[in-house]
């Protein structure tokens, strides 16, 4: 589907999360990263996460992931398809491999699954023409912009085949220049594959670009705020969806919900807004 069909069509629920809390423990005491946490991400959804910083975003992903576990609550996943893995995380970090090509980074999740080499080259190689980095498939990391880099833990992710895409903020260290370029080539990759995906991020223009949904996170501890449908139609190009009074409208709305909680997260850090 080409058009808003695609959203407003029925689809099963890939991630369930009911009630979810997570407190760390610390020399100072106990600390809440999220309370009471529910929500449903469908299967083929592309699903943005915005909120203050310090609410939790991370902390879900990793929570999503498998790499924290919560302390109460219950996460949820129609696992579906057994031969693939369940999910895979691209890290605002760069996470590539220095002693590794761009080929042997983006062909590491399946060698770690014993694809044999002609194959998982072969895939490798696709995306990274996908990514636009074909001239560079034997180059080292060190000879890579941090762009470039980004690109290559996209292509690593996608090529690995998951059924679940889970990004944190990974092009929030990237120039504007080079963000735009990789939200297209993003967007032209997953529009390919529809794979169910979450994606963190601080820019309201950076969610509105690339969700069928964006979630709204309260200040700490965070939970959901709102959930609102983005209505804008598929296949995107970043450029042209800017410029509609539709993608205007999203953006004041989500701020209208998002303005609140980044104040309440800046008084909570000591900031006192001025008098107006």
């Amino acid at each position: 589907m080409t058009t808003l069909e695609r959203d407003r069509a029925p689809r099963p629920v890939k991630i369930s999360i009911e009630n979810v809390s997570k407190v760390f423990h610390t020399r100072a005491g106990p600390v809440t990263a999220i309370r009471d946490l529910s929500l449903v991400v469908y299967e083929g959804e592309f699903l943005c996460i915005v909120g203050p910083s310090g609410c939790g975003k991370t902390t879900l992903l990793r929570i999503l992931a498998g790499l924290e576990r919560q302390t109460s609550g219950v996460v949820s996943v129609n696992s579906g398809d057994d031969t693939r893995p369940l999910s895979s995380v691209v890290f605002q970090e760069q996470s590539v491999f220095p002693w590794f090509t761009v080929r042997e980074n983006v062909a590491y999740g399946l060698r770690m699954r014993h694809v044999n080499k002609k194959l998982r080259d072969s895939i490798a190689d696709y995306y990274i023409k996908k990514i636009g980095l074909t001239a560079f498939a034997d180059s080292y990391p060190h000879q890579l912009s941090g762009g470039m880099k980004q690109r290559v833990s996209v292509a690593r992710a996608f090529a690995n085949d998951p059924q679940i895409l889970l990004m944190d903020e990974p092009f929030g260290a990237l120039d504007e220049q080079n963000r735009v370029l990789l939200q297209q080539e993003l967007l032209k990759i997953w529009e390919g594959s529809q794979k169910t995906a979450i994606f963190i991020t601080h820019s309201i223009d950076e969610a509105l670009t690339l969700g069928d949904r964006v979630l709204v996170m309260t200040a700490h501890p965070g939970t959901v705020k709102a959930i609102v449908d983005i209505n804008l139609p598929r296949p995107r190009r970043v450029t042209e969806i800017r410029r509609s009074p539709l993608f205007l409208e999203l953006f004041t709305k989500i701020w209208e919900y998002l303005e609140s909680e980044v104040l309440k997260a800046r008084e909570a850090n000591g900031f006192v807004q001025e008098a107006q």
